[in-house]
């Protein structure tokens, strides 16, 4: 079994990241551990569950975005 890295953000940070269509900053509300997932998630070992408090994807309203990279995430 290969030892995995610590998450990088914890709960609370305030980050950046993209959409297809706009660049948005939101606080790291979960953080997920993707183990043999990883593939997936473009080889990033952990994910993140980042609340936006107004969306331009949803008519400026507040989101939680699911499951987004740690290698799609930056500080802020």
């Amino acid at each position: 079994m290969t030892a995995r890295h610590s998450n990088f953000f914890s709960v609370g940070d305030v980050v950046a990241f993209e959409t297809n269509h706009h660049e948005l900053t939101g606080t790291v509300e979960i953080i997920d551990y993707r183990g043999h997932e990883r593939a997936c998630f473009k080889g990033c070992e952990w994910s993140y569950d980042i609340f936006v408090e107004a969306s331009p994807d949803f008519d400026d309203e507040p989101c939680l975005y699911k499951h987004i990279p740690e290698c799609d995430v930056r500080p802020e």
